[in-house]
């Protein structure tokens, strides 16, 4: 059984405008039975010129009194107005817990269930859905939710992979410390046996002399002894000689034993002990010490940071070319004694800055060869990245890498079938597109998602648009026949105001920025023409002249980010940014490609202000191309494959994915990818 749900869904979907995919408002029914809102059947009928059922395809009787006489459908009127309090059965809703009522609402400021008291009180000033199709509201936020959830879970993801990396690093070291800690224990007894051993050396040496000199001494001491124990032994004999107390003459032995004596009185020294003392000492100076800081140093990375240079691999031009993903490959190193060699450090990441401000760190890994190469980086934006390499999230000195992403500039579609004849200009409304259409006098609302001619409608009729600018829901179309500008409404389709002055002639350009001011290039006359919101003119600024600050021709115009004017300066073959604040020109970029002067035909900016325009050969028309300048002039690049002749107004949608064409002579709008996404 179906649920409630499906029940509803089917009931909407019966109830849905062929034309315009919405539900129904004042429901006409065809003679065919089929029904479609009154608005939209009557820009269906005046594109058709006849009442054809955008369901069936089968041509019907229009009344004389033109849409209107068809017959109402009060039938779906009435339900649908039933169905914005309905949402499911009643058994599936909650009570409000402030009032006695059922929530059958969801407010889409708060994002809350509210009742139909809530709704008109408290949330008055609130948009509120009804219960039973907020699902889709809810539907778009969740998808938002769950892109973000998916974005923090791949951040969260190389988070924890660096971690993991740095606790491998860590465990790595600390083992290796350890080792390097028992190898310098045992160089350290090593380094005391050899001390112990030569100190035993020296010793030895020392104790060996001093017991030398003292055995020297003693052998004289030991003679001197022997001598004088002669001498008293010949004294003895002379004593002997005489001890009777006659006198004697001498005999041969008591002639020698007399004069023995007599030398050893007068020759003999008598050896002294040297005075002071022998002393050996093993004094605290000679001892051996050592500072383990002299010797071993504990760091948070092998190397110091301000040491390690970063060195790009296969990079012939900087800024670096990209155009779709691509990986970075890198080598970082050391300038040591040794020379120039390769550094191991772990938790390296290359963090990417991208022109919306955005930064995104994606993870690095050690090669075999000792480059690092990183994950693939798709970039979502065409313009000026700026790369550095990051260790434990602590740049690298000269390690800023800038990348200019490439448009990819591949033709997507090729609306040929929209029955346009001659459209100049496109901008972007909402999810529409609207498109000048010079040979119908006509502006043509186009929905880029349909096919087949369906979501096409005319939007305003006997209106000469040469090209178009949009802001706050209000559309300016540049009349250049009518030496004016005209500003319509969008919600209610009216003529709102018209910007002209005497002084103004043959308007090319029209671009309108934040304050509503209004800004139009005058062909004739050379100058910038400036309107204040209430269409009063403020002066214009430009004369004719080839020098900087000067105009020949002015065409179409652009607003970028900071209110300043990029006009297509269509004489000089460039374009030149004027700003409004200081009332003055900033900078001139020369509208050149492969040494050809180029015509700018087109010009638009994206959310990150870089410069899109389609461009023609000033000597060769079929030389068609798209080229691309970021913000400050610099080239990026440019494509052409696709284009058709005689190529006029560009439109950059505003998630910068897709470039739209519009082609005079061909009738057709064509659709350019930008970027991989």
């Amino acid at each position: 059984m179906a649920t409630p749900q499906k029940k509803l869904e089917r009931i909407l979907e019966c109830l849905i405008c062929p034309i315009c995919q919405e539900q129904c408002k004042l429901p006409k029914i065809l003679p065919c039975n089929h029904m479609s809102c009154k608005v939209c059947l009557e820009s269906w009928v005046a594109v058709k010129t006849k009442l054809v059922c955008p369901q069936c395809n089968t041509e019907q009787a229009l009344p004389s009194s033109g849409v209107s006489g068809l017959p109402d459908n009060l039938i779906a009127r009435q339900i649908s107005q039933d169905l914005q309090d309905f949402v499911v059965d009643e058994e599936l809703l909650i009570e409000c817990d402030k009032h006695d009522e059922l929530v059958t609402r969801v407010c889409q400021t708060c994002l809350v269930g509210v009742c139909q008291v809530c709704a008109t009180q408290s949330h008055a000033t609130h948009p509120c859905f009804d219960a039973g199709t907020s699902w889709r509201f809810i539907k778009e936020k969740m998808d938002k939710v769950q892109a973000d959830l998916k974005n923090k879970k791949d951040e969260s993801r190389m988070v924890l992979t660096s971690l993991r990396q740095m606790k491998s690093f860590l465990d790595g070291k600390y083992h290796g410390a350890q080792r390097n800690i028992t190898a310098y224990k045992e160089s350290l007894l090593q380094r005391v046996q050899e001390l112990e051993e030569e100190l035993n050396e020296q010793l030895d040496a020392l104790y060996k002399e001093k017991v030398a000199e003292l055995h020297a001494e003693m052998e004289k001491a030991s003679e001197c002894e022997r001598n004088l124990q002669e001498g008293l032994a010949s004294y003895s004999t002379i004593e002997n000689a005489t001890s009777c107390g006659i006198p004697c003459a001498l005999n041969a032995s008591t002639y020698q034993s007399f004069s023995k004596l007599q030398q050893l009185s007068t020759l003999m020294v008598i050896p002294k002990v040297p005075k002071g003392y022998l002393n050996l000492e093993f004094k605290s100076v000679n001892q051996f010490k050592f500072n383990l800081g002299d010797e071993c140093e504990i760091t948070c990375l092998p190397i110091p940071l301000d040491k390690v240079t970063v060195e790009y691999i296969n990079y012939q031009t900087d800024p670096v070319q990209v155009k779709t993903h691509r990986k970075l490959q890198f080598r970082l190193i050391i300038l040591s004694s040794k020379g120039r060699e390769d550094a191991d450090l772990p938790a390296v990441t290359a963090n990417i800055h991208s022109p919306t401000g955005q930064t995104k760190d994606i993870a690095a890994y050690r090669q075999s060869d000792g480059t690092y190469m990183t994950t693939f980086f798709t970039p979502a934006h065409v313009g000026r990245y700026k790369m550095e390499i990051r260790v434990f999230n602590v740049p690298l000195n000269n390690s800023k890498q800038e990348m200019l992403v490439q448009p990819v500039g591949r033709l997507v579609n090729d609306f040929s079938g929209l029955d346009l004849q001659s459209p100049s200009d496109i901008v972007q409304w909402n999810k529409f597109l609207l498109v000048g259409d010079l040979a119908k006098n006509q502006i043509i609302c186009l929905d880029p998602s349909a096919t087949d001619g369906r979501g096409v409608s005319v939007m305003f009729s006997e209106v000469h648009s040469r090209s178009m600018s949009l802001h706050n829901n209000f559309l300016y179309v540049c009349d250049p026949e009518a030496n004016a500008i005209m500003k319509y409404s969008l919600l209610d389709k009216s003529l709102n105001l018209i910007y002209r002055h005497s002084s103004l002639e043959n308007p090319r350009g029209v671009a309108v920025d934040s304050r509503g001011y209004l800004f139009v290039s005058d062909w004739v006359n050379h100058c910038i023409t400036i309107f204040d919101e209430r269409a009063k003119m403020m002066g214009s600024y430009g004369e004719w002249g080839v020098s900087d600050g000067q105009l020949i021709n002015p065409n179409y115009l652009a607003i970028n980010s900071k209110d300043q004017v990029i006009i297509a300066d269509h004489g000089n073959h460039r374009l030149q940014i004027f700003d409004p604040s200081t009332l003055s020109f900033v900078s001139t970029i020369s509208m050149r490609l492969n040494d050809d002067s180029m015509y700018c035909c087109g010009i638009d900016v994206d959310t990150n202000d870089n410069i899109y325009i389609s461009a023609c050969s000033v000597d060769c028309s079929d030389k068609l191309a798209i080229m691309v300048y970021t913000k400050d002039g610099t080239f990026i690049s440019s494509f052409s494959d696709g284009l058709n002749d005689d190529i006029d107004g560009v439109c950059v949608t505003r998630d910068n994915f897709k470039l739209y064409v519009a082609a005079r002579d061909s009738g057709t709008v064509s659709c350019f990818e930008m970027v991989v996404n």
